[in-house]
């Protein structure tokens, strides 16, 4: 996976934590010390979900080895399904109330990230820099979910559920690259 692939991958990645961030900035007024620990966790998260995806996925290899491409692009295409899923979905505004709220930040870092976890997996099946990939991940996770932050802090960009679509379409384009190409 070349470098061009795998910041496209990370930024793709990083949209659900970009538009939490939206939303946290929109409902809630976050100092910039506060917004960079938010964007801190969602970056931290970027990082431990595809580790353990990358270690569950380690005991399966010698397994799947042969079928890996396959395993890899099925699962990126079953994160692009969800996120083109999520994007149809309504916000969920009762959750939004309590954005600030450490449980409420750790289970959104954590429901941000399951896609990361689930490409963490792949990168047992596919060739690709996983010191490179997990760096490129989770720093573009915390800089788009800081600058959602910023946005939504000053009300000029709210765009909802919808962004989703781009990075689902992404992903499966990367996704058929993987199963046509491999």
């Amino acid at each position: 996976m070349s470098f061009a692939e795998i910041l496209i991958l990370a930024v793709s990645l990083s949209l659900d934590a970009a538009i939490v961030g939206v939303g946290a900035g929109a409902l809630a007024r976050v100092k910039p010390f506060v917004a960079f620990k938010i964007a801190l966790l969602f970056g931290a998260f970027h990082v431990l979900m595809p580790l353990l995806g990358l270690l569950l996925g380690y005991g399966f290899r010698e397994y799947l080895s042969a079928y890996g491409h396959i395993v890899g692009g099925g699962l990126l295409l079953l994160v692009g399904v969800q996120m083109l899923w999520e994007s149809f979905q309504k916000e969920d505004t009762e959750r939004e109330k309590d954005i600030l709220r450490i449980r409420t930040l750790l289970v959104l870092a954590v429901a941000t990230s399951i896609d990361a976890f689930v490409v963490g997996i792949t990168f047992n099946f596919i060739p690709v820099n996983i010191p490179l990939a997990i760096g490129t991940i989770s720093v573009t996770a915390l800089l788009m979910s800081f600058i959602g932050i910023y946005l939504g802090n000053r009300g000029k960009l709210l765009v909802g559920n919808r962004i989703e679509l781009l990075g689902a379409f992404v992903i499966f384009f990367l996704a058929l690259k993987i199963l046509l190409l491999s």
